[in-house]
């Protein structure tokens, strides 16, 4: 997919957001590592240390996980994902976000919150599920603005976010980035994780 510069409203961003790649694990684990105290605990929902941040960014790579990354000069500086989920979950995914705080509050969210819920659409995914806490106030501010219901449950830290009402992304951000290519996306994870799953109970026979 080409890359293009992410544009929201009248500013324009001088970077680029683009799908990550297995090539990307060591950027995408240092933009993790990046993170401030309080920025890692909205994205982990409580306090991680090294060790355990580098596995899950290795997970995110091996996994059925679409990675979206906001890059400048080559570096990650936030990032969204969708992970697929199994099995009860049928017709939800999970989602996270990371925005280093240097670059908070630019629309940078906004705009990887749309990537994410275009794909999950051509998914055909109903709810989005966040691990997070109720205090997440811009987890919230981005539900409110794709008209996205957040609620929360299990103690307050697993939030679902119904996009079955959710504007079109394309209306909602100006059709900017990877809109384009979502729908191509969303067909070539199915068949990636459909072989995976196939492989899988290979294996186990």
């Amino acid at each position: 997919m080409p890359k293009r510069a992410a544009s929201v409203g009248a500013d324009l961003l001088p970077g680029n957001i683009r799908v990550l790649t297995p090539a990307d694990r060591r950027e995408f684990t240092e933009h993790l590592l990046r993170l401030d105290a309080a920025s890692r605990r909205d994205r982990f929902n409580g306090v991680t240390d090294e060790n355990f941040v580098k596995t899950y960014a290795a997970r995110c790579f091996s996994g059925k996980t679409v990675v979206f990354g906001y890059l400048e000069d080559g570096a990650i500086h936030a990032a969204a994902e969708l992970h697929h989920l199994d099995g009860e979950a049928k017709g939800e995914g999970e989602i996270a976000f990371s925005v280093e705080k240097n670059f908070q509050h630019k629309g940078i969210g906004s705009l990887l919150f749309g990537h994410l819920v275009a794909l999950a659409r051509h998914l055909g995914y109903m709810r989005l599920s966040v691990t997070t806490h109720s205090g997440n106030e811009a987890m919230k501010a981005l539900a409110r603005k794709f008209n996205a219901k957040l609620s929360f449950q299990h103690y307050e830290t697993v939030g679902v976010i119904d996009i079955s009402e959710a504007r079109r992304q394309s209306e909602a951000v100006g059709g900017v980035g990877l809109f384009a290519g979502l729908a191509e996306l969303a067909r070539s994870a199915r068949r990636r994780w459909h072989s995976e799953s196939d492989g899988d109970r290979d294996t186990s026979r």
